[in-house]
């Protein structure tokens, strides 16, 4: 599935690149990320009081959902909005399901397993974008944006199927009776940074990683290719600057004026 979000996200922007140029982009990245990154503080939360079952399974239901009527919607019209509602849909479910399949970790893996299965777990989130970003780029030179939505909705099935076979049995837990609220459940993990150095400059660490190497490469991938034969890529038009450019002849073509009433006297 992560690969599947990987591959929409690069598929949403180089669509958006042809429908309405980088400014369409920044919409899309932003409807994408915002949500994303705001139900992350509140996904693991809410995960602790509905279990990690109930939320995986609602939340990948309806991403489903929304992909297929995507799919439908996309395929019949040639407008930059259904991309921003899915974006938005998309992202708020992402930022659900995130903290929720991280939860899972614990409960299946032997205690003395633990630590090789959460190095898997981290290989597989850093594959996803690496195996996700051509993938999407590929898609959308053989069929656009609903074959894109289409592979995305399949890698969703998948998903809740494991999901639903891997989950069985997990109930959801008892409710506390005045425990705390839903809002300062969500700070705890910052109260465990502020409270351990080693782990937090790790965390500052793994964040200025990703954000140095992750993101810039997937907003500016769809306005930086050239256009190749068979592939179909954003015209100059579709991704206009912030200033027009007046076209420069190349250094060698420029010549000075005496430079030139030198060549016509010589003839």
């Amino acid at each position: 599935m992560q690969a599947g979000s990987f591959a929409l996200l690069i598929a949403m922007s180089w669509t958006a690149v042809q429908l309405g140029g980088r400014e369409a982009v920044t919409y899309v990245t932003l409807s994408a990320t915002l949500p994303r990154a705001l139900l992350l503080l509140f996904g693991g939360a809410l995960a602790d009081v509905l279990g990690p079952r109930a939320v995986l399974l609602r939340a990948t239901t309806v991403r489903v959902l929304v992909l297929a009527a995507g799919i439908a919607v996309t395929a019949t019209t040639e407008t930059l909005w259904p991309l921003i509602a899915v974006a938005l849909v998309d992202g708020v479910l992402l930022g659900l399901t995130g903290p929720a399949s991280g939860v899972l970790l614990p409960r299946l893996a032997p205690q003395d397993q633990l630590g090789r299965a959460n190095s898997l777990f981290s290989m597989v989130l850093r594959l996803a974008p690496i195996a996700g970003s051509p993938l999407g780029a590929w898609l959308v030179v053989v069929g656009g944006l609903p074959v894109a939505m289409t592979a995305a909705a399949a890698g969703c099935v998948v998903w809740l199927v494991c999901t639903v076979h891997v989950t069985h049995g997990m109930t959801r837990p008892e409710r506390a009776p005045q425990g705390p609220s839903l809002l300062r459940r969500s700070g705890d993990g910052f109260r465990l940074l502020a409270a351990h150095p080693r782990l937090r400059w790790m965390f500052v660490a793994c964040f200025c990683m990703d954000l140095a190497f992750l993101w810039p490469a997937e907003v500016a991938l769809p306005c930086g290719p050239p256009t190749r034969a068979g592939a179909s890529a954003p015209s100059p038009r579709s991704c206009p600057s912030s200033a027009p450019e007046r076209w420069r002849p190349p250094p060698w073509a420029r010549r000075s004026p005496t430079a030139s009433r030198r060549t016509r006297s010589s003839w």
